[in-house]
């Protein structure tokens, strides 16, 4: 089941990913995805995400490569990093990936596409500070749909996951 609602998840995602950007809209929304399946139903699923994830987003969007694996990569491991992580247990404190995951998945894909230019790099950079204000903002809200859509299922969530590992090192 949880195999079939994180694919559902996926297309969704890079269905809206891709339409916003159509309008012009350049936010991130898969490394959210992939975060929140590395944390939730662990990093075997977050990682099987990234290629999938990668490979939609980038050749439907236009791309030639797939860039965003790069990015996608950094945050299923930072994934792993924020789970077993003692202090973050709070809804407030994913305001930090929040922050960064807009930063980690879309700004290397961007860089890498784009080329190491000077225009390039500060107008990646200016994207993904404002990505990650808005990811800042928005990622408690995502976690919370989410949640709500997976306990619906009667698979885990973002809250039990922290208290699975806490049992699993004991």
């Amino acid at each position: 089941m949880r195999f079939t609602y994180l694919f559902v998840m996926l297309i969704i995602f890079v269905i809206l990913q891709i339409s916003l950007r159509a309008i012009g809209i350049n936010f991130p929304l898969l490394p959210l995805l992939i975060f929140y399946a590395a944390y939730t139903y662990g990093p075997w699923f977050g990682f099987g995400l990234v290629l999938p994830a990668a490979f939609l987003l980038d050749f439907n969007g236009g791309w030639t490569h797939p860039w965003s694996i790069f990015g996608f990569i950094a945050v299923a491991c930072f994934a792993i990093f924020w789970l077993h992580r003692i202090e973050s247990d709070s809804l407030l404190l994913l305001a930090i990936p929040g922050f960064t995951l807009p930063v980690l998945g879309d700004f290397p894909q961007n860089l890498l596409a784009g080329g190491f230019t000077v225009s390039n790099i500060l107008n990646s950079g200016a994207d993904a500070l404002a990505n990650g204000v808005l990811g800042a903002i928005l990622f408690p809200f995502w976690i919370i749909i989410l949640d709500f859509f997976g306990k619906k299922l009667g698979l885990c969530t973002y809250s039990e996951a922290k208290e699975r590992v806490k049992k699993e090192n004991l």
